[in-house]
């Protein structure tokens, strides 16, 4: 997408660089803002001869507000990143579209082997790799 972020790995990349692009702008809309408005109370607040402080409780509807900007702007960003989430992790491969291999850890003797067509299986499992079969666990 730009000359800045890494080459595409995947076909979701598209979506993914975009949404990354979307929240960088964001924040850096909100980066700007509150600096501009940082030095502008420093500015205009700054300690002057004469001048008295004025002490103030607060202003609840100020609060209010940029509380509930932040706040609707991370529920908007969480539910455009959900569909992306849902795209990507929410499919199941087809049933035809890959090969389960089980394979044994290296130290248990097992291994995997082309067969014919170039196809992977494991010849005989290992001992520890049946008896976790069998249980129901999952091999590694």
């Amino acid at each position: 997408m730009h000359w800045w972020l890494p080459a595409k790995a995947s076909t979701f990349a598209g979506p993914i660089d975009g949404l990354f692009l979307a929240i960088l702008i964001i924040t850096g809309i909100a980066f700007v803002l509150v600096e501009v408005g940082l030095i502008w109370f420093i500015v205009q607040y700054r300690q002057r001869p004469g001048r008295k402080a004025f002490y103030t409780h607060g202003n609840t509807r100020a609060e209010v507000i940029w509380t509930a900007i932040p706040a609707v702007t991370m529920v908007a960003l969480g539910l455009i990143s959900n569909h992306y989430w849902v795209e990507i992790k929410g499919r199941l491969p087809d049933r035809d579209s890959c090969e389960a291999v089980r394979m044994a850890d290296d130290l248990s003797g097992g291994g995997r082997q082309a067969g014919h067509g170039g196809r992977l299986h494991d010849p005989q499992p290992a001992p520890r790799a049946r008896r976790e079969a069998d249980r129901g666990g999952t091999l590694l």
